[in-house]
């Protein structure tokens, strides 16, 4: 009888074991859920462009915050490209310029003949 008894117990410790593994994997599933649909919430709010937002949303988790390095790279591409279109700018006249020149100047249909 002490035999069957001890089997028994092994029985139960390892379903017991085997459920505490399955919960625990299936805790950690569900906070990875809600992390993923944070940052999705989070990057809704955000006037980043699609490519910058996926490439965030596929970022690895991290405990040491919601996008970890992550958005530090996003935050230098953004400025390098600022600083490039700072860059065109100042050789290129905006749109708004050109058309305020030409206002002033008399267009061709309104020259006296």
């Amino acid at each position: 009888m002490g035999g069957s008894i001890s089997e028994e117990l092994r029985r139960a410790t390892d379903l017991s074991l085997r459920t505490t593994k399955q919960a625990s994997c299936s805790i950690a599933r569900s906070m990875a859920a809600m992390v993923a649909a944070e940052r999705h919430l989070w990057l809704n709010l955000t006037g980043i462009k699609d490519m910058d937002k996926i490439f965030l949303l596929d970022a690895p988790v991290s405990s040491s915050g919601l996008f970890a390095n992550s958005v530090n790279s996003v935050v230098t591409r953004i400025r390098e490209a600022k600083r490039h279109a700072e860059a065109f700018d100042q050789f290129l006249p905006h749109r708004a310029q050109a058309s305020g020149l030409s206002a002033t100047q008399p267009r061709p249909s309104q020259v006296p003949l």
